[in-house]
């Protein structure tokens, strides 16, 4: 199958139509859900819609309209891939996105978990329904040779994994862990990950032979670099291993933010081995003992602080 998650009985695990989302509810119920939207391309969002809208208009992106669709859609693509988004950015698009819906959503509340990742929480409206949303997004980066803005640089593509709890507010408290439960269990199949990875490629892959078709100097107008085709064929295939990669690492890591949040803690590493420890949330610095105990403070912990006879060895980061 395309993942593992555990579900309560009576409960149903849907797909809707043209999406790799899954969408948990009780079922013959549409709320409360449990949902999971991945690999959503962030920095390519506007490039995407303008250009879905053109050819809705019937446009060919071949044809003479490239000066008033293909163009105006890439250069909104460069813009957005010049940085790394951030969660926090990202979920202020997406739920200004999703709104286009029919959905109403509030001022969401963040909690940082890493430079990568948040939770968050939110008050939503959907067919006439208040509800609060609840969730974690995890950003993933992909160093894009196509999107890069002159000679020696690349773009930067940026990717988020939102997983989220839509519950009626005054079941919040008995839904929480129950939401929580299931996401902290999703698995998802390296067949699965790997088609995410496909999709992402073949639509640069597509948008590659647009650039192919608009010629040389139409590219160098829009600044954009153009790539040999040898070239490309190099790169797609290293970008395909790098994307493998992150997207792995970030489905693995949307089940690790879920069992911190259920228990009000936070993930954090030692840098030097690569050992992930699970430590009470709210605290600004964590340190590991000489003797291996994690240490928590309010304010920056450096080598050597903390107890005399067991003080700070190694400064962790967050994961």
């Amino acid at each position: 199958g395309a993942y593992r998650i555990a579900v309560p009985q009576g409960w149903t695990v849907s797909m809707p139509q043209d999406t790799n989302a899954a969408v948990v509810t009780p079922a013959g119920q549409r709320q409360p859900s449990v949902m999971i939207l991945p690999m959503l391309p962030v920095s390519d969002l506007r490039y995407t819609t303008l250009l879905t809208s053109c050819v809705g208009q019937g446009y060919s992106p071949f044809g003479h309209v490239i000066a008033q669709c293909v163009t105006p859609a890439i250069q909104a693509q460069l813009a957005d891939s010049r940085r790394a988004w951030s969660p926090d950015a990202t979920l202020q698009l997406l739920l200004q996105t999703m709104s286009q819906g029919g959905a109403a959503y509030g001022t969401p509340s963040l909690v940082p978990i890493s430079p990568t990742a948040s939770r968050f929480q939110v008050s939503a409206t959907a067919n006439s329904q208040p509800l609060v949303m609840t969730g974690a997004i995890q950003m993933l980066y992909l160093q894009n040779p196509l999107l890069g803005p002159a000679p020696g640089q690349v773009g930067v593509s940026s990717f988020a994994f939102l997983s989220a709890c839509y519950v009626p507010p005054q079941q919040v408290e008995q839904m929480l862990p129950i939401c929580a439960s299931m996401l902290r269990s999703f698995a998802p199949s390296p067949a699965w990950l790997n088609a995410l990875v496909q999709q992402v490629m073949n639509r640069y892959q597509q948008e590659f032979n647009i650039l192919l078709q608009m010629g040389q100097s139409a590219v160098a107008n829009i600044g954009l670099r153009g790539i040999l085709i040898s070239q490309w064929v190099a790169r797609m295939q290293a970008m395909q291993v790098q994307a493998y990669q992150n997207v792995q690492a970030a489905s693995y890591q949307i089940s690790q933010n879920w069992i911190a949040a259920l228990g009000n803690n936070a993930n954090v590493q030692d840098p030097n081995t690569g050992h992930m420890y699970t430590v009470p949330d709210g605290y600004r610095t964590y340190c590991l003992s000489q003797a291996g105990a994690v240490l928590g403070s309010n304010g920056e912990l450096v080598p050597g602080m903390g107890p005399v006879n067991d003080p700070c060895q190694t400064i962790l980061k967050a994961w």
